[in-house]
């Protein structure tokens, strides 16, 4: 369904995934700083949970 109507300064838009995108922006300021590697497994940085590799 598509309606024409014009948005104003008052019209409210779903933030859909936005978090996503901060948290990727935030992951390569880190890699910027040295602080992190995109190699590095995931699972040496992960606390509470692991991430689940397939046995394949």
């Amino acid at each position: 369904m598509s309606e024409k109507r014009s948005a104003t300064l008052q019209t409210l838009f779903q933030a859909g995934s936005i978090s996503k995108t901060i948290n990727s922006w935030d992951i390569l300021k880190l890699v910027q700083e040295g602080k992190l590697s995109l190699d590095d497994d995931i699972n040496n940085y992960l606390k509470t949970w692991k991430f689940p590799y397939d046995d394949v």
